[in-house]
This record gives C-alpha cells, structure tokens and sequence, in this order.
C-alpha cells in the first residue's frame, strides 16, 4: 500500500549544480559590465586628455607667476595733485601737434625728477628714464627762421631775445606748416611745460607684487581686462590704452563691464602723477592693478593682457565680428566691410581692431571704450550662438599664445562652466568711468589729461558693482 505522505523532492546533487550554473553566468555578466565601464572611463580620460593636453601647455605659456603680497607700508591715496593742473572747456582740450605732451606724444610720461623742462620719456621703459626719439618737428617761422616748437631752448623770445640774423633764404612758402584748423587753449589758461619743484610722489614704495585687498562680496569677481598698445606680437610691453573691468557676479549671472579711460590723471607709485595708461609701462600689470585699487577703491587680484595683434588675430579666429556702425564710422573703416544686410557689418580681425580704435571722432576716448565693450559684447554672443563646446575650447587654445594672465585655470575653468551654464541668458551691461558730471578735460603741467572728481567715481563704482 502506498504511503500517500511521502514527499517526493528532486534530488539535492542536480538542485545544487543548477544554482552554481546561475552564479556562474552572473559573476561573467558583471565582470563584462565592469570591463565595460573602465574601458569607457579610460577611453574618457584618453579622450579628454587629447583635449585638455593643448590647453594645459597653452596656459602655462601665457601664465604670468606674479605674487599677491601684503602691501609694505600705510598709504592715504591723494584725490588729486596740488600744483599743476589747469581744467579747461571741451573745445580749448585737444592733442595738438605743436604741443610737446601732443598726439606725437600720446601715452608719454612726464619725470618725476627732472628740474627744468620735462622731458619725454620711452614708454616702452619701465623705469622711465631713456628719453625718447621724438617725431619729426613741425616748423614755424620766426624772421625767416624755422623754429623747433618742441625744444623751449631752441624758440626765439621775440621779446627778450633779437632774432638770429637771417643767412640763408627763407623757405618757401610750400613748406610752411599748414594753418591751425584746432583750436587750442589760450595761452594764460594752460601753464608752461615745466616741472614741479618736487618730485611729487605719492608713493615712495615701489610695487612688487599685486597688494593683497580681500574681496568685497564672495560671489563677485572683479578682473582687469587689458589692450596693449604693442603691435609686437610676442611682446606685452607697452601702455594700457584699453582697460576694463570686467565683474562677474556668479550667483546671478550678470556681466557688467567698465571702461577706465587712459588719459584720466591718477598718482602711480614712485612716478608722481600721470595718465592712468602709464601705470603698466611703468611696472607692469602689478603696478597698473595697484594703481587702480588705489584710486578707485577696487579689489582686482586678477587680469588678463592682449595686444594689437593679439586682438587681431583671436578674433579673426572666432570669425569675425558682427557690429552696427554708424555712417561715420562705416566711412571711417573704408568700403571693404562686408554689410550683412541688417545693419550689421561683419568686421575682420584688423577691421575690428581699427573700429576699436577710432577716436578722431565722436565724444574722442569716450565713445572709443563703448566700441570697445561693444566687440567684447558681440563677440561672447556670437561664440554662445554658433560655436559648439569643442570649438570653443580651440579658441580658447589658441588665445592662449596671444594673452598674458596669472589666473589660475582651475578658476578660469570653473568661471567658464559658470558662464556657459547661463549661454545666453547671461546679462551683461557696460558702462565706463569717470561718470557723468564727474570730470574736466585739463592739462597737468602742459600734458592733456582728464582730472576726475575721484570720491564721485569710487561711490558710482560701490554702486555699480556691489550695490552699495
């Protein structure tokens, strides 16, 4: 009789070896996926080292190791000289020729330690010391003499002094120099080309680093953008005839962009004072930040230099540029600007970089910094709207080889992630300084500047990038 209780289970050996089996094939599934995965990231850091490889041996030759140092003594910053400066109306301001701080002479500096006449020195001299190799003079004529107006010792006092007797034919009359169409400032309202009696430093210790200010707000960033007067382009010497600062506040994605014009009079230390412009061919980017925290009341610790060519070249790079033009300027750059039937023009590098350049014209250097802003404005759009990640990055590559900078590039890579997560909602304004109603066109011991009322500016400047 069969026993109706009795289990009939399968046998043990064949119940065992089908779960070995199944451990067995998951162990192979797992070992291929986990091959799977480390050949990918391998082929990621391959890839990105192909990549990064370029970037990295770029950067380390536009890196500028300058120190961040403690400031070496206390320094009350001077709003403005006391002796030698003499503002005068718009229309009596101008770079005149016959002047010996003229055109000819744009950017050159004034020495502290001279005790006559001053005397033009090589911009291209950090110290300030070699004089330069003038222009070629204008003539005058003076009782049938032509008269260097650039040397004061070689004009004739046709009061206290009786002419040379004439030994030689006058020149023709085809060589006269052509009449005045500037007018210039009366001669009681601009002082003689002379001197101080002191050396007017205002600050005895020279800059050796980049003074160390603490950063006003955590989430912005202020950085010194500046364009080289150079056209060498390997070399970063020069004056700073372009400079920016360039604030990002990464917490709300707003760029805003500020124009500091060349020619407004500041103290720089250790060379008494003179045109904003002059810092950097006098000490650097060191010296040009310093003067700049000094007297507007900034935290920059970083900044970035290009020249002419330098200019030229990356944006032919990038592709040209798309820019609306006035008629003026349009007839300005000549008829080989392309018009890309909108009223945009699209301007190549050399075109560009002349549109930037444009003074003769207009409010002079005013609006010169709006074209200014304008092609950095235009520029970013333009590689947010057409230019893919890796396009970007070749850009940026070659940008390298035409920049000085002492940015660090895990920063520049983190302030670029931050900018593209924004494309083009990104915000940016401009604006430029001195601000309205807070300056004078003037002369400072016969040199053309721009005499700003300084404390108007530092509060625009509180209010324009902290909102304080």
């Amino acid at each position: 009789m069969e026993d109706n209780n009795k289990k009939t289970n399968p046998p043990a050996a064949a119940g065992s070896a089908a779960d070995a089996g199944a451990k067995k094939k998951k162990k192979k599934t797992g070992f291929f996926i986990l091959a799977g995965v480390v050949a990918v990231l391998l082929g990621l850091v391959v890839a990105a080292g192909a990549v990064i490889t370029p970037v990295l041996r770029a950067y380390r030759n536009s890196l500028d190791e300058i120190s961040i140092i403690t400031r070496p003594d206390e320094y009350t910053v001077p709003d403005g000289p006391d002796e030698g400066l003499v503002t005068v109306d718009p229309t009596d301001w101008t770079y005149d020729p016959d002047d010996p701080w003229g055109e000819d002479y744009t950017g050159t500096f004034f020495d502290p330690d001279a005790t006559s006449a001053p005397v033009p020195v090589d911009p291209g001299n950090a110290t300030g010391t070699e004089p330069a190799t003038p222009p070629t003079d204008p003539v005058t004529e003076t009782a049938g003499v032509p008269v260097d107006t650039h040397s004061p010792s070689s004009a004739v006092d046709p009061v206290t002094s009786k002419a040379p007797p004439v030994t030689t034919k006058a020149p023709p009359t085809t060589t006269k120099a052509p009449a005045e169409t500037t007018k210039k400032p009366a001669v009681t309202t601009k002082p003689e080309p002379t001197a101080p009696q002191t050396t007017g430093e205002p600050h005895e210790v020279a800059s050796t680093g980049i003074y160390y200010v603490k950063q006003k707000d955590p989430n912005i960033e202020n950085i010194l953008l500046i364009g080289l007067d150079t056209r060498d382009a390997n070399s970063f010497s020069g004056r700073s005839d372009c400079m920016i600062v360039m604030s990002y506040n990464k917490s709300t994605g707003e760029v805003k962009l500020v124009s500091l014009l060349r020619d407004i009079l500041v103290p720089i230390s250790g060379h008494g004072y003179n045109r904003l412009n002059a810092a950097y061919a006098f000490g650097g980017a060191a010296l040009c930040i310093n003067t700049i925290n000094d007297y507007f009341g900034l935290d920059i610790q970083k900044y970035a230099a290009i020249n002419f060519s330098g200019v030229i070249n990356l944006i032919d790079k990038c592709g040209g540029v798309d820019i609306k033009l006035t008629p003026e300027e349009y007839a300005e750059l000549g008829t080989g600007v392309v018009s890309n039937g909108n009223g945009t023009f699209h301007l190549n590098g050399a075109q560009a970089k002349n549109y930037m350049s444009l003074r003769h014209m207009d409010n002079g250097d005013f609006t010169r910094t709006d074209r200014q802003r304008n092609v950095l404005t235009s520029l970013y759009s333009q590689l947010i709207a057409k230019k893919s990640v890796s396009e970007i990055l070749d850009i940026v590559t070659y940008g390298f080889a035409y920049v000085r900078t002492n940015i660090p590039l895990s920063y520049i890579i983190s302030v670029a992630r931050s900018v593209l997560s924004y494309g083009s909602g990104l915000k940016i304004t401009s604006d430029r300084i001195p601000c309205t109603g807070s300056w004078n066109y003037g002369y400072y011991y016969g040199k053309a500047i721009i005499s700003i009322n300084r404390q108007k500016n530092i509060s625009y400047l509180s209010k324009l990038i902290w909102n304080r």
